[in-house]
């Protein structure tokens, strides 16, 4: 409370009037906690930001990082994939590449044979015939009748002589009657025949 000292004049009781203070200290204090009370309040809203900014950072890091690994995985599955797909289709390509190469080469050894045989049946003279042939890719084996030794001979120099058969051999020579011989002859084809 403060004193206010009136006096009407110069020789004059001074009286004291009070002045009440209170509700002016009152309005400043609640003034001063409003103040102090949004500063806090502020302060505590700042802090719950930052701190709801940062979990749904670390939300988002960790979504990503499960994104990223997850599409880590599907594109190591599609290599895996297109790798073993590629090792198929090589395989595919070598096993394609080996039956072209095992038909060449059948086709040619079929047309050996086949020129062989054709030479064989122009070297035959009329007196002889073949009643069995059996025969691999590089040995043969013919057997056959004939009317007259001097046909076998024939045959036989005939073969000895002819570039496509190697090591010619003569087998069995069977005298069946008066004008039939059965014989058999094993030789082999072309250059790569071994010897027996």
């Amino acid at each position: 409370m403060l004193c206010d000292r009136a006096g009407t004049g110069a020789g004059e009781a001074t009286a004291m009037r009070l002045i009440n203070l209170l509700p002016w200290r009152r309005s400043l204090a609640q003034q001063r906690l409003r103040f102090w009370g949004a500063v806090m309040s502020g302060s505590l809203m700042a802090m719950l930001a930052v701190h709801g900014y940062r979990i749904a950072l670390g939300s988002l890091d960790s979504r990503r990082q499960m994104l990223l690994v997850e599409s880590d995985r599907q594109h190591r599955e599609w290599l895996t994939q297109a790798l073993e797909q590629a090792d198929i289709r090589q395989r595919q390509r070598e096993a394609q590449q080996q039956e072209n190469q095992r038909r060449h080469a059948r086709r040619a050894q079929v047309l050996a044979w086949r020129d062989a045989m054709l030479s064989l049946s122009g070297l035959l003279p009329d007196d002889v015939w073949l009643t069995r042939l059996e025969g691999d890719a590089s040995r043969w084996r013919i057997s056959g009748l004939a009317r007259t030794s001097d046909a076998l001979s024939a045959l036989e120099q005939a073969i000895g002589q002819h570039s496509d058969f190697r090591h010619a051999r003569a087998g069995a020579l069977v005298h069946k009657g008066p004008r039939e011989w059965q014989f058999t002859w094993q030789f082999g084809l072309g250059h790569d025949a071994a010897a027996p």
